[in-house]
């Protein structure tokens, strides 16, 4: 009785060992996909800001919310850098939410948005890393990023 129990534990323990390698590979296909595009919507000192970077053309611009909106363009010198940053720590963070559809705009919960990182790919699929109100989220690279991204 005891090894017939032994035997149905270590099944149900390699099942499952067997269905969370299923769930890493499946970020494995975007992982590989060429980023096109990063939004990062944020706020610097209160103020709220949108800054995005075009990585086809290598292009940034910013916009930055006071009374009025206040804009600016740039070609983004550290492209590389931020597409390795991308890869290396947002696109594997545990938080990462996929989206499949570029029309999804909305978040399944009415919170407020702290902030938000959005990487578009080639195909027009995007995955998004946020920060909720009820959930505030703040991942140990994100003061690296955000000077990457002001950069």
């Amino acid at each position: 009785m005891k090894i017939k129990r032994n035997i149905f534990v270590v099944s149900v323990i390699s099942f499952i060992m067997i269905l969370m390698c299923g769930c890493k590979n499946d970020r494995k296909d975007y992982m590989d996909k060429k980023i096109t595009r990063l939004v990062v919507d944020y706020k610097k000192e209160e103020v709220p800001c949108c800054v995005r970077i075009d990585f086809t053309n290598k292009s940034r611009s910013a916009s930055l919310y006071l009374t009025e909106v206040i804009k600016s363009e740039d070609t983004y010198m550290y492209a590389d850098d931020m597409e390795q940053m991308l890869r290396d720590k947002v696109l594997k963070d545990d938080q990462l939410k996929e989206k499949k559809n570029k029309a999804n705009n909305s978040s399944t919960d009415e919170q407020a948005v702290l902030w938000k990182v959005r990487v578009y790919f080639e195909d027009g699929e995007w995955v998004q890393l946020e920060s909720l109100s009820n959930h505030p989220y703040t991942p140990d690279y994100w003061d690296d990023f955000i000077a990457l991204l002001e950069k």
